[in-house]
């Protein structure tokens, strides 16, 4: 699965995701403090880097699928900072791309004028499928709050980084792709 974000102003919107893997295994993939994954081992997630300009081409995150039955459940979040306007005037689409379907574009344009975070959909791996859920719930802290509203129970250090040892089927043979911009 492939996932890309993008806005339609110039603003600092970032991607990520809280893991959680079937070892038991928790963590975040986040531009803050270079927790960018890895696609290839746990946590099987890896993000393209951070869009710190809002560049049109905007962030981009890579789940392997091919590592199911290794994921217990991820969600993906975005996040605004600080002098940034708020997500309903940001225009910011998040669009997931399945191995297989049609693209599932998810906008982030309700009003919530002092909200800095947004989950915005869960992925979950129920008795070896794939499950994508729409969220799209705003917050107005950052990703320990998304933490504490979704249960992950992580100890969050400072700038929001985790401190270190803290309804739609997919076909789950290939990589996902999520995207913000």
């Amino acid at each position: 699965m492939v996932g890309h974000s993008q806005s339609m102003v110039n603003v600092d919107l970032d991607l990520g995701c809280l893991y959680e893997l079937q070892d038991g295994t928790k963590g975040v993939v986040q531009p803050l403090g270079g927790l960018l994954g890895d696609v290839n081992a746990a946590p099987y997630v890896k993000l393209s880097g951070d869009d710190r300009f809002g560049s049109g081409s905007g962030e981009t995150m890579y789940v392997n699928l091919d590592q199911r039955e290794n994921i217990k459940r991820l969600l993906v979040f975005a996040y605004i900072y600080d002098q940034t306007p708020a997500f309903d005037r940001t225009h910011a689409m998040v669009t997931l791309y399945p191995s297989n379907g049609p693209r599932i574009e998810i906008g982030l344009d309700e009003r919530h004028p002092q909200a800095r975070s947004c989950a915005v959909v869960m992925i979950e791996n129920i008795k070896n499928e794939i499950f994508v859920r729409r969220e799209v719930k705003f917050v107005y802290g950052f990703q320990a709050e998304l933490d504490r509203l979704y249960g992950w129970g992580l100890q969050w250090g400072g700038a929001s980084s985790p401190r270190p040892a803290a309804e739609q089927a997919l076909d789950s043979k290939a990589p996902c792709v999520v995207s913000v911009r």
